[in-house]
């Protein structure tokens, strides 16, 4: 072999290993990219959904079913729950105050996990078990959103609507990790906290000082 053909063999040799070298790192990112449900999905650290320094940029996200599914849920929730105002008992203030003290703890639930979700994102085992609880909750306070102030369903939606705070908090403190928004997390942590005491409360207490307090209070959260 010449002596020019072997020096632009050994020049080039390096760096078509260098090109394969880079080739396989890449096919191992994508492998793991793909794969990330299982490599990455078990615990990962606690995440904006976005830039908060950018929040008026639109987001290229589409309608999951999930959300379909929640929105659903409190539509029809709100829908049940109209229907006791066609009751010519419930057509006076009694009844409209304790349709309003329910209307408004759902609503409250409503808007704090919009709030939630529009600031924070993740796919995590952590935060799918947090919306599967979320989702179990929600369901049995919309179902026991029903009936007078004296029915089983009155303590049952308090303390449903707690739970969904005792989550929703415990989130929160979880999400304090992040520098930037740590005192913001913090208090929306104590405060749902002590939301979800007054669900405690007023599943614990009599009839009177849940329907005069508490859900009060947490319809006005």
């Amino acid at each position: 072999m010449p002596p020019e053909l072997k020096a632009s063999k050994d020049m080039v040799s390096p760096q078509y290993s260098r090109l394969a070298q880079e080739r396989r790192i890449q096919e191992r990112t994508k492998h793991l990219k793909d794969n990330a449900w299982f490599v990455l999905g078990l615990w990962q650290g606690p995440r904006l959904r976005k830039d908060w320094n950018d929040v008026f940029k639109a987001e290229d996200r589409h309608i999951q079913s999930m959300v379909l599914f929640f929105d659903t849920i409190y539509a029809f929730a709100v829908s049940r729950l109209g229907r006791e105002l066609h009751d010519p008992n419930n057509q006076n203030w009694d009844g409209i105050f304790n349709w309003w003290k329910r209307f408004g703890v759902i609503m409250s639930v409503r808007l704090t996990t919009v709030d939630f979700s529009s600031r924070f994102d993740n796919d995590d085992i952590p935060f799918k078990m947090f919306w599967a609880l979320y989702g179990i909750a929600v369901l049995g306070m919309c179902m026991h959103s029903t009936s007078g102030a004296s029915s089983t369903n009155a303590h049952r939606f308090s303390l449903s609507a707690g739970i969904v705070y005792a989550l929703l908090s415990l989130h929160y403190f979880r999400h304090s990790w992040l520098k930037r928004c740590r005192f913001f997390c913090c208090l929306r942590g104590v405060l749902h906290l002590g939301f979800f005491a007054l669900g405690v409360f007023g599943f614990l207490c009599n009839e009177e000082m849940r329907e005069k307090i508490v859900l009060v209070l947490l319809a006005g959260a």
